[in-house]
Order: C-alpha cells, then sequence, then structure tokens
C-alpha cells in the first residue's frame, strides 16, 4: 500500500462513499436504451425509406440525451481516470486476490482475510468490474472514437450507469476493505521483520506491578549493523522518574533516546526487540527529537521545539489527569538547545518540573549542558542521571557508547573544531 499515492486513494475513498448518481441515471439509461437502437435502425432505413425527419428527430433527441448527461457524468469519473494512469486500482485488485487466495493458519491473518468477505463477494471480483468498467471509459482519451461511440452508442451513459451501480453496491465498503488489507500488511511486515532477526527477543508488555515500568538488557538500535552495535542495560525502576543523560558531543545521548523509543514501538506493535531481554508498561510515547524549523509556516527552530515540548508536557499531563489513558514515555533530546543558557536553565527546570509532578509517566531527556545536572539536584527523588563519556589522545576522539550512573566529567567541543583545524586561543 505504501507504493499507492496516497492522495489517489484518498480521492478514490471521497468517490466511493460519496452519493451515487444512480437514481437520476435510471431514466436517462431507459430512455438512451430506446433512443439508440432505433437511432440505428432509422439510419440503415433511411437510404431505401424516407425515414429522414424520422432519424433527425430521434438523433436530435439522442444529442440532447448526451448533453444533459455526459456533463454531470464526466465530472464525477475523470478525475478517476487521471488516478488511473498511476495504477492504483490494479494494485488494489491484485493484492486483494493475493490475500484471498493464502491459507493461513495464524488467528489473526484468517480474521484479516475473513473481513475481506465471503467467497463470491471478494474484493479482487470487486476490483475487476470496476477496472473494467473504467477501461470502458477510458475511450474518452481518443477524441474521434470518443465522438462516435459517446453520441451514437451512448457509450458514456451506459458505462456511467455501471460505475454508478458499482459505487451504490460497494463504495461504501472500499474503506473497511482497504483497512483489511492494511493491516495486512502490518502483520505481513512484522513477520517478515521477526524472521530477519532470529536473535532478537520477544518483549513482555504488561503492567509493571511492583516491578520497573521499563527494563532492558542489552538494548540496541535495530539500524546499526550488528558488527558495530553498541547495547546498553537499562531500566527505569517506576513511574514518576526523569532520567538525565548527559555527555559530549557525539557521545550517543540522542542515538540511545532514539534506541528506546524505537524498541518500546516494536514491542507494542507486535515485534521482536533488538536486546535479550525487554519488559515494558503499555505506554503512549511522547518525543521531542531533531526539531527542524519550518519557514513555510514561519516557525523557527526554537519555536518549533517549543511547540514540540508543550505538546509532550500536555500528553504527560493528560495522562495523569485521566486514568483510563496510558502512561507517556517521553524522549527530550537536547532541551531548548537554540536559546542563552541563563535562559534555558531555568525554562529547563520549570518543563522538568512539570514533567515529574506526573507519577504514571516516565522517561528520558538528553543534554552536554552540565549546568543542567542542577535540576538532578533539587529532585534527587524523581530524577537519576546517567551519562556517555568519551576520550581525547591528543589527536582523535574515542567513544565508548556505554551508559554509564552519574554525571559526565568530559567535553569535546575544542577537540572536535581543533581536529577539523579550528583553533581556539587559550583553551
Amino acid at each position: 500500500l505504501v507504493l499507492i499515492d496516497e492522495d489517489a486513494l484518498e480521492r478514490f475513498f471521497a468517490w466511493a462513499e460519496a452519493e451515487s448518481h444512480i437514481g437520476w441515471l435510471k431514466p436517462a439509461v431507459i430512455a438512451g436504451a430506446l433512443l439508440v437502437p432505433a437511432t440505428l435502425v432509422q439510419g440503415v432505413l433511411s437510404a431505401a425509406f424516407d425515414l429522414t425527419t424520422a432519424w433527425r428527430l430521434t438523433l436530435g433527441l439522442q444529442v440532447v440525451l448526451y448533453l444533459l448527461t455526459t456533463r454531470r457524468l464526466s465530472a464525477d469519473y475523470v478525475p478517476l481516470l487521471g488516478d488511473a494512469r498511476h495504477r492504483p486500482f490494479i494494485a488494489l485488485r491484485r493484492m486483494f486476490a493475493r490475500v484471498e487466495s493464502r491459507r493461513f493458519r495464524a488467528p489473526l491473518l484468517k480474521r484479516v482475510q475473513a473481513d475481506l468477505g465471503p467467497e463470491g463477494q471478494r474484493p479482487s471480483q470487486r476490483m475487476a468490474t470496476f477496472e473494467s468498467v473504467l477501461e470502458g471509459l477510458a475511450v474518452r482519451h481518443s477524441a474521434l472514437l470518443y465522438a462516435l461511440v459517446s453520441v451514437g452508442l451512448m457509450w458514456e451513459l451506459f458505462q456511467g450507469a455501471r460505475l454508478e451501480r458499482w459505487r451504490a453496491r460497494h463504495g461504501k465498503r472500499l474503506r473497511a476493505d482497504v483497512a483489511a488489507l492494511a493491516d495486512f500488511e502490518v502483520l505481513a511486515s512484522l513477520g517478515a521483520f521477526a524472521d530477519d532477526h532470529p536473535a532478537y527477543a520477544w518483549p513482555t508488555v504488561a503492567p509493571a506491578g511492583d516491578g520497573p515500568v521499563f527494563d532492558g538488557r542489552a538494548l540496541g538500535h535495530p539500524l546499526f549493523p550488528r558488527a558495530t552495535r553498541k547495547t546498553n542495560d537499562f531500566t527505569i525502576p517506576s513511574g514518576g522518574l526523569l532520567v538525565l543523560i548527559t555527555g559530549s558531543n557525539m557521545s550517543g545521548k540522542s542515538s540511545f533516546l532514539r534506541t528506546v523509543g524505537i524498541n518500546t514501538r516494536l514491542a507494542q506493535a507486535g515485534a521482536p526487540a533488538c536486546a535479550d531481554a525487554l519488559h515494558l508498561v503499555p505506554c503512549g510515547l511522547s518525543t521531542s527529537i531533531q526539531v527542524t524549523d519550518a519557514p513555510a509556516f514561519g516557525l523557527s527552530r526554537f519555536y518549533a521545539e517549543v511547540k514540540r515540548i508543550r505538546g509532550v508536557v500536555e500528553a504527560v499531563e493528560a495522562a495523569e489527569q485521566d486514568p483510563a489513558k496510558l502512561p507517556r514515555l517521553y524522549l527530550v533530546d537536547e532541551m531548548l538547545s537554540g536559546t542563552n543558557s541563563r535562559e534555558r536553565n531555568l525554562a529547563c527546570r520549570a518543563i522538568v518540573r512539570r514533567l515529574v509532578a506526573a507519577e504514571r509517566s516516565f522517561g528520558l531527556v538528553t543534554t552536554h549542558d552540565l549546568d543542567l545536572v542542577g535540576i538532578a539536584e533539587d529532585l534527587p527523588e524523581n530524577i537519576v542521571c546517567y551519562h556517555f563519556s568519551d576520550r581525547f589522545d591528543g589527536e582523535k576522539l574515542h567513544f565508548d557508547y556505554t551508559l554509564t550512573p552519574g554525571v559526565a566529567t568530559t567535553t569535546n567541543a575544542l577537540h572536535v573544531l581543533a581536529m577539523e583545524g579550528i583553533e581556539v586561543p587559550g583553551a
């Protein structure tokens, strides 16, 4: 489904779910069914008999009927013909047919297959009918042929009526059919992911009870090659806890946030996680990672980040106020790095206080600004510190990407500048 143009598919849904024109088309089709043979017969016989006047009359009525119906019909189906050049309809039929023809043993796959309807009423058959009608209407792309058959045979009227009958019978079901197909694709993708990574662990997602809300062993990022992937054990003992991760540039802070986030998503989707073991409570995910500016919307990078963080805070507080909602796992990378240190320190303290006030939610915040560590000293029961470290040997920086308890004791910005030939006097 990801290969089908999303806008074209949405237009197809909108057309299918709109009111059918079959009501006003029925008398027009009856009239056309009477006029077309009458006009043809009179045209053939007019050479032998004096039927020219009658032939002109019936032909004139046919032209009037064509003019009355064609504009309304073509306005409705011509956009579908344009989208057909992207082949979304053929792709849908083929995908439906593939799912329908399989024999599944897994209950979830059987359920998806059953959602597509009983034998004889399958989506692939409905889509095949739809395709044949569109192919008939594609005569519109040939100007000469279109003029002959649309007026002479009322082709557009009859094919348009077929299209409207299809919409009246099947249009309202189309979105549900495609949703079932999407469910199958999701399950197939998760199955393929599990098959591709047999060493990954199947996580448990369950209420914590007295245990931790997040507990990962040898947690890694699945997009890093296995040979170079660095893994870490990581635990969040309870809700209401914020893990503050410090470290210098390039030490692995942002990648670790992504590691926690993507494995949370994999676990809750029903896929194996890139870990030796993973347990977590059911939770929603709120993130502020790699925020960029949006000039088209008048948003600077800083303002875009503020809006994103506001969304994180609001989601956490909403979950706290409504026990029916899932607690949130929040991941905030380099909070408010786009402003000066004094205002950042004040703002981060206020934001962190709001986050840790929510006793059900939990999360991680990263920074390379060691001045922000004072927040942890203010709230020792709610904040625990970890760090990533590095080592400079005079020529190169070395990183071990190992998550370690405590606060980072090294910085490397000046070393990075020096490595790139930018010397800082007095450093």
